[in-house]
């Protein structure tokens, strides 16, 4: 009976452990978000510190504040140069990030993110080029941090509730290991010593009956 208890714990703990394995695997259809917390949090740092310049020599941010930056040869060209860079580098991830989901058929987040910058910064490129205005620069590198930033946080909170959980998961195998532990220790004493602990539980129950 012992040997039989403690078989089944092994194949319960097998299967639980094979289960939280699992959930941390990626499924077939989604991608693998292990480690994009740190790489959202750098993107987005790094894309709001290069997106100043692209404000503030917006013309329709400068009109809406009334102020203006100073005119040199080449500054007409610091939003869309700082916006190719802001794209590049932290537009990419989410067009990596939405190749799996149009392959499989199973548009998400990602797919729809990246068609938003992806026509955003399209159009602006043809606009700077053929001189149809200034696009949408500004919205563009603001789309994108904006998403950095709520996707880094989603990416905070999830680690955040794993490791909850994990705890959780530790603390019931934890419970039952010492559930399993006494059962095996009770089994395992001599008649009398079942006896006395019987006695000592009913003692325990019953304070009053100790009274003189």
């Amino acid at each position: 009976m012992i040997g039989h208890s403690h078989h089944e714990h092994q194949r319960e703990h097998s299967e639980k452990t094979e289960e939280h394995g699992q959930h941390q695997r990626p499924t077939a259809h989604g991608v693998d978000h292990t480690g994009h917390e740190q790489m959202f949090r750098t993107c987005f740092w790094w894309s709001l510190l290069l997106s100043i310049p692209v404000l503030l020599y917006s013309e329709a941010i400068q009109n809406w504040l009334g102020f203006r930056m100073p005119e040199f040869p080449g500054s007409a060209w610091i939003p869309f140069a700082f916006s190719v860079i802001i794209f590049g580098y932290g537009g990419l991830p989410f067009i990596q990030m939405a190749i799996p989901e149009v392959r499989n058929r199973q548009p998400g987040m990602m797919t729809l993110i990246s068609l938003a910058i992806s026509v955003a910064f399209i159009y602006s490129v043809a606009a700077q080029i053929l001189r149809l205005g200034e696009g949408f620069l500004w919205e563009l590198v603001t789309l994108i941090d904006i998403m950095l930033l709520g996707h880094w946080l989603e990416m905070r909170s999830v680690r955040q509730a794993s490791g909850a959980l994990n705890a959780s998961i530790m603390m019931v195998q934890l419970k039952r290991f010492w559930s399993l532990h006494l059962k095996v220790e009770t089994c395992c004493l001599s008649a009398p010593a079942q006896a006395s602990l019987r006695m000592a539980k009913w003692l325990k129950g019953n304070p009053a009956s100790m009274r003189p």
